[in-house]
């Protein structure tokens, strides 16, 4: 999920704020940056979050 889908589908206004708490809880996030338009069509560097692992769950 990028930063802006983060504040567009789930209302979360700091996802980077929301993803270094998780990180602290011991959640295991990838981050990667891209470009992507906004609503205007301006570029804006943004950054990509995959969720690895989370803490207390086995694969």
């Amino acid at each position: 999920m990028t930063t802006h889908e983060a504040r567009e589908q789930i209302a979360v206004i700091h996802p980077a704020g929301r993803v270094m708490e998780l990180r602290r809880q011991g959640h295991d996030i990838l981050t990667h940056w891209t470009k992507e338009p906004n609503a205007q069509g301006h570029m804006h560097r943004v950054a990509k979050y995959v969720l690895l692992s989370r803490k207390g769950v086995q694969s």
